[in-house]
């Protein structure tokens, strides 16, 4: 079926199928998408953990006293004896960072009361998860996506 030459434009099938394919190609993307949002957020849960704690040290060496953070009911807090300096709420439900109890004293010289491991996992998945350390030196590392600090994958979250 011709056209005449001064109409232009789109039919119906044309557009139907152009359609039909942008489905497809959402369908396809929109599980990687949700996944790679997962993975995000728990990156940033481990990052802003690690920025509090790096902050902790240098009020700690700053103010030449003891600084403490703290983890309890799902925050963690930064206090200098009963003084609340800064306080980090788990804003997501299935974000969990374990040990629920941890607390990491620092010293005015920098230096950290024990080495201590903190686990960020989201839906207990430790494949996604990362580990966080705080060692005696006092130095705060993030390590990468699923990998322990001895270098081999996450077994779980917390062990």
């Amino acid at each position: 079926m011709s056209r005449p030459q001064k109409m232009a434009g789109f039919t119906l099938i044309e557009l139907m199928i152009v359609v039909a394919l942008l489905v497809i190609f959402v369908s396809i993307a929109l599980p990687s998408f949700s996944y790679l949002i997962k993975t995000n957020r728990t990156q940033s849960a481990a990052s802003e953990l690690a920025s509090l704690l790096q902050y902790a040290r240098a009020e700690a060496v700053t103010r030449n006293v003891d600084i403490t953070a703290a983890a309890s009911s799902g925050a963690w807090t930064v206090s200098q004896g009963n003084t609340a300096l800064r306080q980090l709420d788990s804003q997501q439900s299935a974000l969990s960072i374990l040990p629920a109890t941890a607390s990491v004293t620092f010293y005015p010289n920098g230096t950290a009361s024990a080495n201590t491991s903190i686990y960020i996992c989201q839906d207990g998945d430790a494949a996604t998860g990362y580990q966080l350390t705080v060692s005696v030196a006092g130095q705060v590392r993030v390590w990468p996506r699923g990998t322990s600090d001895e270098g081999e994958a996450l077994g779980s979250c917390g062990s």
